[in-house]
């Protein structure tokens, strides 16, 4: 059944994909020549054009409803042409504008676009930091999740000054929520059985095809984890509103709010439209895109000479791959032999002196992970440390490789643990019996057709899986206790597949810091030696010269941009079913965490 879904869509892919390729190289080779070209220019003769200037008085402009994302997904999906922003290069603009006197403030404008709890967490501190420089945050929304649910961008919108509301908007302060559906009985009526094995009562991955409803066991670990991100949120609220961190959980259960009664509740200090936000700010100072301002060739940089740190980026599920890429329309992925090779780059690298491991996974295959998790074991052998900076989901196999570096740091906010493991197969031999389909075959070795979902596991095979569960699961636990210095009984304590909060997580030893991106690289610097005050190079690994990237980016590209349109229309309305499904088409052991918690 899985085959067959994924060879419609492929069907779907081949049946769409047009002749436009050549006209969409053209626009993106002239595109990327004139940036090229005039970024040269610039560097060599010095030259600024009135348009890049800017004023020595500037209020930024920050819109971030083209959401925001860990990374770009291709050579050519940038902020630059309208992508989502980058967080690594935004929180580091924003930390740049903090240290330039010609920056007075920060207009944020909120209320769109894709942000998760740890991408708001990660910018609310760099916010917090620039206000500490005696500089003004105003946060400003038409509404706060029309039609929708507005948290997290009112938890973003905490870390200004004031917080203004359009008349006509509203304030969807509602809390938080993990749903997902859950289908056995619906693959049941077409003939298909789920037959997975898992360790342990709160690996919930499989849930969704094997039961009716969640289990008992992963409720209560779900209901604790919504509830740390409520005190989270509770206390930011808290801090900004100069209320009780009661107070703001009920001003949270009391939500959604119109926009005078948000007003009444002191969660927002104005109503004004967006002009007079706009008038307010340029009756003393120019208001500046903040695009613009990242644009600036005169950015401050560390000199040449400086420490260098490597920054690995490990997104998406954990799977076996080669050292190549992808193209830039496939979902990220975690391929074993690209971060390996990273790994050893840096590792072999005489001028980096520490790593810093960035990891957004929701786990995958087992062994992928633990070829991930030998390699960082090999850069600490070379003497250089390594330090993982979690995001928004480092879960089971995620959790696997993180769990043997030097220091781990995360979010509140970042969902970490899950350590367990699950595998199996579906069976479909009374979805072919329905159908009237005879599968008939041969075959030498008593369980050759061990992964076959024609038909069930025999006692003994079902023995076999069993077995190489306990080998995995043990793995896991051994490895987590000899890398955290913790005792096996104290790992088996959080483990089972229990998901947790970074903030519990630190609590329970599986966290050392809390924070984003740039406390990993100060915890990086520390443990290699580097004096705090001292600037280093952050440099992305693996290294590739970006002309050479955009054509390899190009190369893949199989369809014109009206194509991928429609293609991600029909993908988005099978998405949440495939990607359920999907995953657990590879056989072998897998270390994943509950699809709901993905994002």
């Amino acid at each position: 059944m899985i085959r067959i879904i994924l060879f419609l869509l492929k069907s779907i892919v081949g049946l769409l994909a047009s002749v436009g390729l050549l006209v969409v190289v053209v626009v993106l080779i002239g595109v990327f020549a004139w940036r090229e070209a005039a970024q040269t220019f610039d560097e060599r003769i010095g030259l600024q054009t009135a348009e890049r200037e800017l004023p020595d008085s500037m209020m930024l402009e920050l819109d971030i409803s083209s959401g925001v994302v860990e990374r770009g997904e291709s050579g050519f999906q940038t902020t630059a042409f309208g992508g989502p922003w980058q967080l690594a290069e935004l929180v580091a603009a924003i930390e740049d504008a903090g240290q330039d006197p010609r920056v007075e403030g920060i207009l944020l404008r909120l209320g769109a676009g894709a942000v998760n709890i740890t991408q708001v967490q990660e910018l609310r501190d760099a916010l917090i930091a620039f206000r500490a420089d005696d500089k003004v945050v105003f946060g400003f929304a038409e509404s706060f999740g029309e039609g929708g649910n507005g948290t997290l961008h009112y938890y973003l919108a905490t870390a200004a000054d004031e917080v203004w509301l359009q008349p006509s908007g509203g304030l969807d302060l509602t809390g938080f929520l993990l749903e997902q559906p859950y289908m056995r009985e619906a693959l049941a009526g077409l003939g298909i059985a789920g037959r997975f094995g898992q360790r342990e009562e709160y690996k919930g991955a499989v849930d969704p095809l094997t039961r009716d409803a969640m289990s008992p066991a992963v409720r209560s670990n779900l209901n604790r984890l919504l509830a740390s991100w409520r005190d989270q949120l509770a206390g930011a609220i808290a801090d900004s509103r100069q209320v009780t961190v009661a107070e703001a959980r009920r001003l949270i259960d009391d939500g959604p709010y119109l926009p005078a009664e948000a007003l009444d509740a002191g969660l927002i200090d104005r109503l004004a439209y967006l002009d007079e936000v706009r008038g307010l700010a340029e009756d003393y100072v120019e208001r500046v895109d903040f695009q613009r301002y990242m644009a600036q060739p005169d950015r401050p940089e560390a000199p040449a000479d400086a420490p260098k740190i490597a920054l690995i980026y490990g997104l998406g599920p954990v799977v076996l791959g080669s050292e190549q890429g992808r193209g830039p329309f496939g979902s990220a992925e975690m391929q074993s032999g690209r971060i390996l090779a990273a790994l050893q780059a840096a590792a072999d690298d005489p001028e980096v002196e520490a790593v810093v491991f960035r990891v957004d996974s929701p786990g995958g295959s087992y062994a992928a992970s633990d070829a991930i998790w030998r390699a960082v074991a090999q850069v600490r052998e070379a003497g250089k440390p390594v330090v993982i900076s979690m995001a928004g989901l480092a879960a089971s196999g995620g959790y696997f490789v993180s769990a043997g570096a030097d220091r781990i740091v995360a979010q509140p906010g970042t969902i970490t643990g899950s350590i367990g493991v699950v595998t199996g197969k579906f069976v479909l031999a009374d979805l072919w019996n329905e159908l009237e389909i005879n599968w008939d075959g041969v075959q030498a070795g008593n369980n050759a057709a061990y992964w076959s979902s024609t038909r069930n596991f025999t006692p003994a095979q079902w023995q076999k899986l069993q077995t190489g569960l306990s080998v995995v699961y043990d793995d896991f636990l051994e490895k987590v206790a000899a890398g955290r210095e913790l005792d096996l009984a104290t790992v088996r304590g959080v483990a089972g597949g229990r998901v947790f909060t970074g903030a519990d997580a630190a609590e329970n030893g599986l966290v050392d810091t809390l924070g984003g991106l740039t406390t990993a690289v100060e915890a990086a610097k520390e443990v290699a030696g580097i004096a705090p005050e001292t600037e280093v190079l952050v440099l992305e690994f693996p290294q590739e010269p970006p002309f050479r990237r955009f054509l390899r980016d190009l190369a893949n590209l199989q369809a014109d941009a009206g194509t991928v349109v429609r293609l991600a229309q029909v993908v988005d309305r099978l998405e949440p079913m495939l990607r359920v499904i999907g995953v657990f088409e590879a056989q072998g052991p897998q270390l994943r965490t509950q699809p709901a918690l993905e994002h």
